[in-house]
């Protein structure tokens, strides 16, 4: 999705006890799981001497994933190792850098008891061959307590057995101790002899697979832990499942119809209104014209009525005199 989300864990509730389902977003499929029994992360640190808690740049990088006991296995333990593959995206062991790994998840399949377990894992890698005063010292630069000690060359030559307060802290089977293929922080470097080690965080998860669904959440169910039907049924049951997918399209497309038709609808009223709107616009203005044109007319009119009576009271007054008696125009005889 837009969110980038693939997978969905949901939990839930009954009186029968708690389920968790697992559903690939957003076609499918989805794994029910009832839960034997879960641990929270504060359960297991109060259980530790020494706990660890994650840090920030923990959680950027996807952890490793490790699968155990799903090999050789029916239909529907193939398909859970399937999805929790998918889960988490893939590294590529050739390129990806050693600091990216920090945390294990493994997944283990009981075929006797068909529960599966989850652990979530820390992954810390330590100097190997050097005690605890001597890795305080070149890791945390500390300077550790010589009190009890004759030669400084004590705190080497103890190797670790005198210093160690926790099985956790000890060096470990010669299996956890790997040689760096590349540098690994500050201290570490390649070709060094390094340990592995594992401080567990939690949750802890222990769970039974009850059934699985074709869809995300729906669709028609793969598998059933309790539930075993005939052929008969399942045909019966499938011929429903398409009756009710059919349907459900039925509904979608006559929505989709009816949703066009109302925009349409909206539209052609939107058109509508603005027409109306033009033609009110023009119509005011035809009027206003209309009154312009005649006021133009009238004012024109009365300027040329009031210029010729000016003109004729200006004539009026200007006939010619001669010693105060108007001027008489003297007429040509013709012969």
């Amino acid at each position: 999705g837009k969110l980038g989300i693939s997978h969905f864990w949901l939990v839930s509730c009954t009186e029968r006890g708690a389920y968790l389902r697992v559903g690939k977003y957003p076609r499918g499929p989805t794994l029910t799981f009832h839960l034997e029994g879960f641990s929270l992360s504060k359960d297991v640190k109060a259980s530790q001497r020494r706990p660890l808690s994650l840090e920030s740049n923990d959680m950027k990088e996807p952890p490793l994933l490790v699968l155990n006991n799903f090999t050789n296995g029916p239909d529907h333990v193939n398909i859970m190792a399937t999805v929790f593959e998918n889960m988490f995206p893939k590294l590529d062991v050739k390129v990806v850098a050693l600091s990216n790994v920090r945390r294990v998840i493994l997944v283990d399949y009981d075929s006797q008891t068909e529960t599966v377990s989850i652990r979530h894992f820390l992954l810390r890698a330590t100097l190997a061959g050097l005690s605890k005063p001597v890795r305080s010292m070149v890791v945390r630069h500390k300077i550790p307590h010589l009190k009890g000690l004759k030669d400084i060359s004590q705190i080497a030559e103890e190797g670790g057995a005198g210093f160690v307060s926790s099985d956790s802290e000890g060096e470990g089977p010669e299996e956890s101790q790997v040689n760096l293929p590349q540098n690994l922080g500050r201290t570490k470097r390649k070709g060094g002899k390094t340990t592995l080690r594992l401080r567990e965080v939690g949750p802890r998860l222990t769970m039974k697979l009850v059934k699985i669904e074709e869809l995300f959440c729906e669709g028609k169910v793969f598998y059933h832990a309790y539930v075993h039907r005939s052929a008969e049924e399942a045909f019966e049951m499938q011929r429903r499942h398409d009756m009710r997918k059919e349907e459900k399209a039925r509904r979608r497309k006559e929505q989709e119809e009816n949703v066009k038709r109302k925009q349409l609808l909206k539209q052609k009223r939107k058109w509508g209104a603005e027409v109306r709107d033009k033609d009110e616009v023009d119509d005011d203005g035809d009027d206003d014209n209309d009154d312009n044109d005649g006021d133009d007319d009238f004012d024109t009119n009365n300027i040329s009525e009031e210029a010729g009576s000016d003109v004729e009271d200006e004539g009026k007054q200007r006939k010619p005199t001669d010693g105060g008696k108007p001027l008489q125009r003297k007429r040509k005889k013709t012969r």
